[in-house]
């Protein structure tokens, strides 16, 4: 890792993960890490399902029902990164892993770029548990969102609600206080060439005056998207 100045990926990765709860469905879950003189070890969740590149190679298209199940389960693995206050930067389906019931958990935080704070606003738990206890969730009878119903109508969408008593803890860093939502920018040339989005590419590594945010990553899912779809 040091002949590879890999070493800021390794620890980037680690602590977006410990930051992660332990019961978070969205990310492959850090049990623990250590090292030796020579080895550094990260015991993680076991899934046995492989990774999304490897079912889309071997079924070449996904129908629209199955793509829709996996775009659904990836944008909230992707906003549980956001709501945790950093932007993925390597969204691509060798990072999409599937548990035993055919489940997507993302992984592979190592080019994670730290640019603001813990957002409740941005957690998909959040989002979920507001739009099955929303007025406007009784008043136009709205199933409870799940992975596969979860095109939701935006005219629809109620923004005054009191948040669930189980969130309030995180709230802030202390506990204390309204959502953190400041967000810096990035302005690093990383990722996968075939998922990378345009922004990133015209940051050059912060010379071109250029940068980006959390969007990126969604650039990176509209492409998987297409790829699911089409090939």
């Amino acid at each position: 890792m040091v002949v590879k100045n890999q070493v800021n990926h390794v620890k980037a990765e680690r602590d977006v993960l410990a930051e992660a709860a332990q019961d978070n469905r969205w990310l492959t879950v850090l049990h623990s890490s250590f090292q030796d003189d020579a080895h550094l070890y990260m015991v993680m969740e076991y899934m046995p399902g492989g990774d999304l590149m490897s079912l889309l190679i071997k079924d070449h298209v996904f129908s629209e029902d199955t793509t829709r199940f996996f775009m659904a389960e990836a944008a909230s693995a992707i906003s549980s990164v956001h709501a945790l206050g950093y932007i993925h930067r390597d969204i691509k389906p060798d990072n999409m892993l599937l548990d035993a019931r055919g489940h997507l958990r993302l992984t592979d935080l190592g080019l994670c770029k730290k640019v603001g704070e813990l957002s409740l606003a941005d957690h998909p738990e959040v989002v979920l548990e507001t739009l099955r206890d929303g007025d406007w969730n009784t008043n136009h009878n709205f199933p409870s969102a799940t992975p596969s119903n979860m095109c939701i109508d935006q005219q629809h969408q109620n923004t005054d609600f009191e948040l669930p008593d189980h969130f309030q803890h995180d709230m802030s860093i202390d506990g204390t206080g309204p959502p953190l939502t400041r967000r810096e920018m990035a302005n690093s040339t990383v990722g996968t060439p075939d998922y990378i989005a345009p922004e990133v590419l015209a940051s050059q590594n912060g010379s071109s005056g250029f940068s980006y945010t959390c969007a990126v990553d969604w650039w990176s899912l509209g492409v998987i998207m297409y790829e699911c779809l089409v090939g």
